[in-house]
């Protein structure tokens, strides 16, 4: 799910740019305050998914972080247990040998 939402973003993005270039391209036709008019159009569009792509890459690296701390508590949680269980039966062992 989440990777069919990255997928559809990416998809958002290239047609922004597509959009952008488009009005780029006819920019680069006219003259005066048409030509204005279009490149403002291109640089509202690249801006505004430049801001969009930024708050997925911030969202996307705390989930990572997230993450990250998660799995380091669990493996720290377990490596506790497992020494706590090896001790354990290392004792037992030990008082199994010496009887």
């Amino acid at each position: 799910m989440k990777n069919r939402a990255l997928f559809d973003m990416r998809n958002d993005v290239q047609e922004v740019v597509r959009e952008a270039q488009e009005y780029f391209r006819q920019a680069a036709e006219e003259t005066g305050d048409r030509a204005s008019q279009l490149i403002n159009r291109g640089v509202t569009l690249l801006d505004s998914t430049v801001d969009s792509t930024d708050r997925v890459r911030r969202d996307i690296a705390r989930r990572g972080e997230v993450a990250v701390r998660s799995a380091d508590d669990y493996v720290t949680e377990n490596t506790w247990r497992s020494m706590a269980i090896a001790a354990g039966v290392g004792l037992l062992f030990g008082y199994a040998m010496t009887r």
